[in-house]
């Protein structure tokens, strides 16, 4: 299961919450603070580093 399978199976309540973390930064760092494409530094609004994330495994408690 990538992450973007995880967000599709999400319920309301774990989406809602999601979208939270996301708003207040809990995301940050870990995720988008490295560089994941060869077309950026590590920025926050590199949408091929979103992608790459979403296409990625996800962990159990993510």
């Amino acid at each position: 299961m990538t992450n973007a399978d995880k967000i599709r199976a999400m319920s309301d309540e774990e989406l809602a919450e999601f979208i939270s973390r996301i708003e207040i930064g809990d995301f940050g760092p870990q995720v988008y603070g490295k560089t994941f494409c060869d077309l950026c530094s590590g920025q926050y609004e590199c949408d091929n580093c979103r992608l790459w994330w979403l296409q990625q495994p996800a962990e159990e408690d993510t």
